[in-house]
């Protein structure tokens, strides 16, 4: 059969349109070539399309459904109809599972990577901000025109507090650049280009459409749809059309027939409870969709109200009096900067999660990302 090109702007995600990457093909050590993606900025959409249609897996894929096709024409199954038949309608289904699968593979990758950029993004606001806070603490000594020793303390103090936070954010944004590099080292190895070829994903990580189908139409919709329920059905077909051929040979009480009649009630329970698991597996989904969903709305709510920039770096002493010690607003700061970055941070990763999760439940409602047996 020929291959289907992909959709224009085919995949999942938003984003610019790429401004680099090209296919290409690469030789192997043994001469083999091997389909690469390229390097340079891509869309999601632009990954999922390369690795559902141009990957080794997109070849591998073709060439199955090349071989399930060869089946439903009647090559190989020799008077076998019932292989034959399950051949016919399966070998698209089996198809689109299959690049189901690679567009999963795809968008996990795209959005570790987005959440990985976008952390990166978010340490270096907390790294200058803590770097400013220090400055703005440092320059309180240089403002006082006094002498005042528990003044000087509490200054140093904070001045301590404040290095120790910038060591510490220092570290972090170092850990989530290793992250970030070992995010696109990940998508360089899928797309079969050589290690440290410059590549990156270019959308906005945003949060997808939650979908709005019930629990109830979703489980209608994947018993209609799943390729292992087509599978379980196929497999009591097999054993059925063996119990009857073995009737025609051996007698109703032999241990042929009964062993038999075992299997098929074996594959029977199995299809019963294939039925049961899918339908469990999509409502599951849809559930955890829905509080991921709350959570988010929760995150932007919050942030709604915090905003999402670093306060000001205004440090101020307070106090020095026979009523009241120094203090300063160092605590209510870090507290306010501290909220800010938690909630910011949550909702960088759990909207990479929400989102691969909504690719995943679409697949699951239909025919699934595992392919039949013929």
């Amino acid at each position: 059969g020929e291959e289907t090109a992909p959709p224009e702007g085919g995949g999942q995600g938003g984003g610019e349109a790429s401004s680099g990457g090209t296919s290409q093909t690469v030789q192997t050590g043994a001469g083999t070539e091997v389909p690469s993606a390229g390097g340079g900025a891509m869309t999601l959409a632009e990954l999922s399309a390369w690795m559902e249609y141009e990957s080794s897996g997109a070849l591998a894929a073709q060439s199955m459904l090349e071989a399930e096709q060869a089946l439903a024409s009647g090559v190989g199954t020799s008077d076998d109809a019932l292989r034959r038949t399950f051949a016919q309608s399966q070998a698209e289904p089996n198809q689109q599972a299959r690049r189901n699968q690679l567009s999963e593979e795809a968008a996990a990758l795209g959005y570790e990577y987005l959440k990985c950029r976008d952390m990166v993004a978010l340490r270096e606001e907390s790294v200058a901000f803590w770097q400013a806070l220090e400055e703005a603490v440092t320059a309180a000594q240089a403002a006082d025109s006094g002498e005042d020793a528990q003044r000087e303390e509490k200054r140093q103090a904070d001045l301590q507090t404040v290095q120790e936070m910038l060591a510490s954010e220092t570290l972090a944004l170092e850990e989530a650049q290793a992250d970030l590099e070992a995010a696109a080292q990940a998508l360089n190895t899928a797309l079969g280009n050589p290690y440290g070829t410059e590549i990156s994903v270019t959308d906005s990580l945003e949060a997808e459409a939650l979908p709005s189908l019930s629990g109830d139409e979703a489980a209608v919709q994947a018993l209609e749809m799943r390729n292992e329920i087509k599978q379980a059905e196929y497999q009591v077909q097999r054993e059925e059309q063996t119990l009857n051929q073995l009737r025609y040979q051996y007698a109703p009480d032999s241990p042929q027939v009964l062993e038999q009649q075992a299997a098929v009630q074996e594959a029977q329970a199995a299809c019963s409870q294939a039925e049961s698991q899918v339908e469990a597996d999509v409502r599951d989904r849809l559930t955890r969709l829905g509080l991921l969903s709350r959570k988010l709305e929760q995150l932007s709510a919050a942030l709604e109200q915090t905003g999402t920039a670093p306060p000001q770096t205004d440090y101020v002493l307070e106090g020095g009096t026979e009523e009241a010690a120094w203090s300063s607003n160092l605590t209510a700061l870090t507290e306010q900067w501290t909220a800010i970055a938690d909630n910011r941070a949550s909702l960088i990763q759990n909207t990479a999660q929400f989102n691969l999760d909504v690719l995943c439940f679409q697949h699951a409602i239909g025919v699934g990302c595992t392919a039949a047996t013929i």
